[in-house]
């Protein structure tokens, strides 16, 4: 895996990952081996900080896609704090759950996420 890639490439690395390992929902990596846009950032760079900046620009896609699934996300976030026992989730957790939530929606597609991931 090379050092110091572009968000982008990062990006497009990650929907290659999908292509040939296949796609998962509710799972990083399901027992075939699968993985959700998550957990394909997380098998292609080993770096934690480009691995945010490259979650942070596919969240980003996301919104500028669909804003009305960008709302979506953010009503569960604020349905989850209002709920006795919930934590205050701090501004990365939500771009995770953002990310995620995108990804576990009913109606997702593997090619949805390798086509925001590589098209922005």
């Amino acid at each position: 895996m090379a050092q110091n890639r572009s968000t982008a490439e990062i990006l497009s690395a990650a929907a290659a990952y999908i292509e040939v390992h296949g796609w998962s929902q509710r799972a990083l990596e399901d027992e075939e081996g699968r993985v959700c846009a998550l957990g394909a950032l997380r098998a292609v760079e080993p770096s934690i900080e480009a691995r945010v900046r490259a979650k942070r620009e596919l969240l980003r896609r996301i919104q500028a896609r669909n804003p009305q699934g960008a709302e979506e996300a953010n009503d569960l976030l604020e349905f989850d704090r209002e709920h006795p026992g919930s934590k205050e989730l701090t501004d990365q957790a939500r771009q995770w759950l953002g990310v995620s939530y995108w990804n576990n929606a009913w109606d997702r597609t593997a090619e949805d996420v390798i086509g925001v991931m590589r098209n922005g």
